[in-house]
């Protein structure tokens, strides 16, 4: 009778509406880390945080796609930890920031943006299912189709990209920007923002992204592509991912992660050359390709 009496209570009502509110709030944060491929508010109030900062139009496609993708979830009844965890935030998110990094903002593009964040949570949900690594599968696989939608029916304006350069090699600004790129941004700040959560987070985790980068740098010079190309950063924020998902404090995590940064950049390099948008692809690819030899390698040790 006083359970009854308390679940009508406006004041217990209130605090259950703000706990609910909380754990939202932390549900979003969670999927921005997650696309770092981390669990923390800290790296994903930082994600937040530097992606304003370079670039507002993008922010809010971004978290436009960040909180359809995570009511969407519920909708779907996705498990409740995983949609704790953020695991449905983080894709629709990428594709938010994706969308209205390469369209202007217009009431179409958003309508996009919504039914695409829905679509990446529920082939993600369609994916865990399946005990798939899926990865940035789901942002790849919608955004790349809502690229052609858009451009087909010409629903919205192609947004032209400008690139910080420079005409010799610079490593700071190298480096930062290939952190920055993972969340499309062209600002040195973002791309600070980004590093320095994730030393504050997971030293291990910078540890690993920061190799990832030197790694691409080295062999996107290796193979011939210019300095002021490599100054983008686009060559890098495949091989950070490909280090932040082997990131442990082991010798076999390192060669790992080497091997995969290194794949990733040269299919990075390849889809340069044939001018084809490809995303987080080569991180994708690069991954699952290491994760299967290894795999492998382990069954027949056993």
């Amino acid at each position: 009778m006083n359970s009854h009496l308390d679940s009508n209570d406006p004041l217990v009502q209130q605090r259950r509406h703000q706990q609910h509110l909380r754990d939202f709030t932390i549900a979003l944060l969670h999927g921005c880390s997650q696309i770092f491929l981390q669990r923390s508010a800290l790296v994903g109030a930082a994600t937040l945080m530097g992606v304003l900062f370079g670039s507002v139009p993008m922010f809010i496609g971004g978290l436009i796609g960040l909180v359809t993708g995570t009511l969407a979830a519920t909708v779907f009844r996705c498990d409740r930890a995983d949609i704790d965890e953020g695991l449905y935030g983080y894709n629709p998110m990428l594709v938010g920031t994706g969308l209205f990094y390469f369209f202007d903002v217009s009431p179409e593009l958003v309508g996009v943006t919504v039914v695409a964040a829905g679509l990446s949570t529920w082939l993600l949900h369609v994916l865990l299912n399946r005990h798939v690594p899926a990865l940035t599968l789901p942002f790849v696989t919608v955004t790349l189709t809502a690229i052609e939608v858009i451009n087909t029916f010409g629903l919205a304006d192609p947004n032209p990209s400008s690139f910080i350069t420079a005409g010799d090699l610079n490593p700071h600004t190298s480096f930062f920007l290939s952190f920055g790129q993972v969340m499309f941004q062209d600002s040195v700040l973002a791309g600070v923002i980004f590093f320095a959560a994730l030393l504050a987070h997971k030293p291990i985790a910078a540890l690993f992204a920061a190799l990832g980068v030197l790694f691409s740098v080295v062999i996107a010079l290796f193979v011939g592509i210019s300095e002021t190309q490599v100054n983008t950063g686009l060559f890098g924020f495949s091989a950070i991912l490909c280090c932040l998902a082997f990131a442990e404090h082991s010798w076999h995590a390192v060669i790992n992660a080497v091997i995969a940064a290194s794949l990733a950049t040269l299919c990075t390099v390849l889809a340069h050359a044939a001018g084809a948008v490809v995303l987080t692809l080569p991180f994708i690819v690069s991954t699952w390709l290491v994760m299967g030899v290894g795999r492998c390698w382990e069954r027949q040790v056993e």
